[in-house]
């Protein structure tokens, strides 16, 4: 089975996850380079919300953000004045997008139960359904996607250690910087922590912690035109170090891409 590849107007593809590779440890999180096709990563960047927009965010670290929760007013507005953006912004909402990113994860052997299944599992689910009277019946939970700007001052930003709200199912955290824009040597990647207390481990409700309760057990650089993806577990902690960017005005800049179950 191939991933899918879903056509923009003009013919091109809108996100590939032809390079995905994953590690699994704590929890499956893994990187996809390049994503997009470059004409449309430049418009993309080039055309990326002014920072006027955002809202700061210093509960989830030093961050900015702008979202429909965070100045949803604005949001929308810059949403409809931008056509790249709006049209990208509609393929993310589409079901295509979420049964994309599904078949992407169940190449790699994660198979989070949304989307095409194997005959096998078509019969069991079948046989269950008759075995279970009506108010027995579960109902499988719909997803739906959405996505956020977030900006990370290179001079100090950053996002605190967390697991993601219960909701999620799987974030995809895309860069929006050109090539030559940020010098990873002050920072910016995308952290996978273990907490080194194991009775702090569990942490389904996505209480924050905190930087020095965390062993970084690996560090996804940040890098123009990829995407870090990863699914939400009991123990998906991750997080941005504060950057060493001392003096810049530089932004780590980013397309965050949530799947949720509704």
């Amino acid at each position: 089975m191939q991933p899918r590849v879903v056509p923009d107007d003009h013919g091109l593809p809108r996100l590939t996850f032809a390079n995905l590779a994953f590690r699994y440890e704590p929890y499956p999180i893994g990187v996809a380079k390049p994503v997009l096709p470059e004409d449309l990563y430049r418009d993309l960047v080039e055309r990326y919300p002014p920072r006027d927009l955002f809202v700061y965010m210093p509960k989830f670290g030093h961050k900015y953000s702008l979202s429909e929760k965070f100045n949803g007013k604005a949001y929308q507005q810059f949403l409809r004045r931008e056509p790249v953006w709006r049209a990208f912004h509609g393929w993310v909402k589409s079901e295509a997008f979420i049964l994309e990113v599904m078949d992407a994860l169940r190449l790699h052997g994660i198979d989070l139960g949304f989307g095409a299944r194997p005959p096998a599992t078509q019969r069991l689910l079948k046989t269950m359904k008759h075995l279970l009277r009506p108010s027995q019946k579960s109902r499988t939970p719909r997803l739906s996607a959405r996505f956020e700007f977030s900006m990370l001052p290179a001079d100090g930003g950053s996002v605190i250690p967390h697991t993601d709200l219960p909701s999620k199912v799987v974030t995809i955290i895309v860069s929006m910087v050109g090539e030559g824009e940020w010098d990873p040597a002050i920072g910016g990647g995308t952290d996978v922590n273990r907490n080194k207390n194991p009775h702090s481990s569990f942490n389904r409700l996505n209480a924050r912690g905190r930087f020095e309760d965390m062993d970084v057990l690996d560090t996804f650089e940040f890098l123009p035109n990829q995407a870090v993806m990863f699914v939400k577990t009991f123990n998906s902690w991750h997080s941005v170090r504060p950057m060493t960017g001392v003096g810049s005005q530089a932004m780590r800049k980013t397309l965050t891409i949530n799947i949720e179950a509704r």
